[in-house]
């Protein structure tokens, strides 16, 4: 019986949809190290659900989360979710990442909201 070999894409398919600040933010939060370290991170931690990797479950998940004034993130909310266990691996990536930078407006920290698109992609590798 031959299995299908199925390499799990995120790291290029991670995709900031848009960044809405809370108090007129000038700077807006970021990851440190930027958008670069931030998908090393996600490509270093991403684990594809097994269960949705069987049932080849593919699509995004639109998470929403404040970053305050310390860099913490709080308030994460799924606004699109695709299964119960990718909606989890996409909190789970956000809970553990590092601190993030926040927002600054006239040299003062402020919180912020985020929103990001974690896309979970099977890319299969055909039969010899």
């Amino acid at each position: 019986m031959k299995y299908p070999f199925i390499i799990f894409a995120l790291f290029l398919c991670v995709t900031v949809v848009k960044a809405q600040q809370k108090d007129t933010a000038k700077v807006e939060a970021r990851f440190p190290g930027g958008p670069d370290k931030f998908y090393e991170y996600l490509k270093r931690n991403f684990r594809y659900p097994e269960v949705a990797a069987k049932n080849n479950i593919e699509g995004k998940v639109v998470l929403q989360f404040t970053v305050d004034t310390n860099g913490d993130i709080t308030d994460i909310k799924v606004l699109q979710g695709l299964t119960p266990e990718t909606n989890a691996e996409a909190v789970r990536l956000i809970i553990g990442s590092a601190n993030w930078l926040p927002a600054k407006e006239k040299g003062v920290f402020v919180k912020s909201i985020l929103t990001i698109a974690i896309n979970f992609n099977l890319i299969k590798k055909p039969d010899n």
